[in-house]
C-alpha cells in the first residue's frame, strides 16, 4: 500500500497543490500541501485538494507545452526503470542566437543549479520546490524556473526503510519577470532521459531536457519517483 502524499507546489507564501484555470482573466492557482508524517509504515493515496487560495499575480500561462494525461487502468504492480547518470555542465555568460540580450547563466543543472525554496518565496513561486533566477549580465531579474509541482494523484511508496513519492505528472513552472507566465506539463509515461519541451513566457524561451527518470508502474498507472528526476535546463532572451 501507499502513503498518503501531500504535494509541494510554488504558491505565494502559502501551502497547496492545485493548478486551476477558471475562464476569462482568471489568474494560476497554485497550492503547496505538506506530507503527513505517518509513522506507520502503510501509504494511502493523496486526497485532492481542491480549494484556490491565491492567484499568481492575477496572471494566466501563456501556453502550455504538453497536457498531462496518466493512465488510469487498474491493474497488478509491476516496475520498470529507466534511468540516465548524465551530468549537465553551466555556462557562462552567453548572447543568445536569437536576441542581444546576454545572459548571467543560460544553461542549468536541474535540480543542483536551482535554489531550494526552503518554505519561503522566490520570486513569483513557493514553497517546497526549487527556483532558478534567470539574470542579465548586468544583474538584473528577467525571470524564474520553478522546480518542479506535480497535479494528479501522488502517492508515498515504501522503500528500503522510507519513503519517496511517486507522482503521476510533473509540472515545470516558468515565469518572465515583466509578467507573463508559462507551463511545461508532462505525464509520468512520458518522462525519459532525452525527453525535452520547450515553451515561451514573455522575452523568455526554455528548453527543459530530462537526463534521468525512474519509472514505476502501480496499478497500471506509470509514476516518477521523486530523487530519480534530472534534467537541464537552456534558456534565452531575446
Amino acid at each position: 500500500m501507499h502513503r498518503r502524499r501531500n504535494s509541494r507546489e510554488p504558491l505565494l507564501a502559502l501551502a497547496g497543490v492545485v493548478l486551476a484555470f477558471a475562464g476569462a482573466g482568471a489568474g494560476v492557482f497554485f497550492m503547496d500541501r505538506f506530507r503527513d508524517n505517518q509513522p506507520e509504515l502503510v501509504a494511502f493515496p493523496i486526497q485532492q485538494d481542491t480549494t484556490a487560495a491565491a492567484t499568481q499575480g492575477g496572471r494566466t500561462p501563456t501556453a502550455v507545452a504538453s497536457v498531462a494525461t496518466p493512465p488510469a487502468t487498474p491493474a497488478t504492480t509491476a516496475v520498470s526503470t529507466a534511468t540516465a547518470a548524465a551530468t549537465a555542465m553551466t555556462t557562462p555568460a552567453v548572447t543568445p542566437s536569437n536576441g542581444s540580450v546576454i545572459l548571467q547563466q543560460a544553461s542549468f543543472a536541474l535540480p543542483g543549479d536551482a535554489t531550494a525554496n526552503n518554505g519561503g518565496t522566490i520570486g513569483p513561486f513557493c514553497c517546497r520546490g526549487s527556483t532558478v533566477t534567470i539574470r542579465s549580465a548586468a544583474g538584473d531579474t528577467l525571470g524564474y524556473a520553478y522546480w518542479y509541482k506535480w497535479q494528479g494523484q501522488a502517492y508515498d511508496l515504501p522503500r528500503d526503510g522510507r519513503y519517496v513519492g511517486i507522482f503521476p505528472d510533473i509540472l515545470f513552472l516558468v515565469n518572465d519577470a515583466a509578467g507573463a507566465d508559462a507551463v511545461i506539463s508532462l505525464s509520468a509515461s512520458e518522462i525519459a532521459p532525452g525527453v525535452s519541451r520547450t515553451v515561451q513566457a514573455g522575452r523568455l524561451t526554455f528548453t527543459l531536457r530530462f537526463t534521468g527518470a525512474e519509472q514505476i508502474t502501480y496499478n497500471g498507472v506509470t509514476y516518477v519517483v521523486e530523487g530519480s528526476l534530472k534534467a537541464t535546463l537552456q534558456v534565452e532572451a531575446r
